[in-house]
């Protein structure tokens, strides 16, 4: 059986921003799972709407 090669490079800025960005949306889906099963706001427009309505209410 082979064995596993490990080959290090550095990271592009980027990619670094991507990994970034990769987070930032995680985080936000986490955020607002909650809301969505709680009020049963499936779409993504529909959800849009409901927040701003909350945030101007």
């Amino acid at each position: 059986m082979m064995g596993k090669a490990s080959i290090q490079r550095d990271v592009t800025p980027v990619e670094a921003r991507l990994t970034t960005l990769c987070s930032a949306y995680a985080d936000a889906c986490h955020r607002v799972n909650p809301v969505v099963r709680e009020h049963c706001v499936w779409n993504r427009v529909a959800l849009h709407q409901w927040r701003a309505y909350t945030l101007l209410c």
